[in-house]
């Protein structure tokens, strides 16, 4: 089973676009501009600081999922 990869990057992005926020805005909020966003660019590394700045923005993103990609698998419950 092959996994699609996506940078931390191109989840901001895919976050952003359901919330209906525009790249401009995204951009702006975790202070990068759109070049840190083309090209291999893509695929270097998120400072710390743009993801707290992102989800101070957006506190409702899954961190598990914008982190590793991976949603997270919800736990059985115990049957008594």
């Amino acid at each position: 089973m092959v996994k699609n990869y996506t940078s931390i990057k191109e989840r901001l992005r895919q976050f952003a676009k359901k919330q209906g926020v525009s790249y401009e805005k995204l951009y702006k909020i975790i202070e990068m501009t759109d070049g840190s966003f083309k090209g291999n660019a893509i695929n270097r590394s998120l400072n710390s600081d743009a993801i707290v700045k992102f989800y101070t923005n957006f506190p409702d993103v899954n961190l598990h999922w914008l982190i590793t990609g991976e949603e997270k698998k919800k736990k059985k419950k115990k049957k008594e």
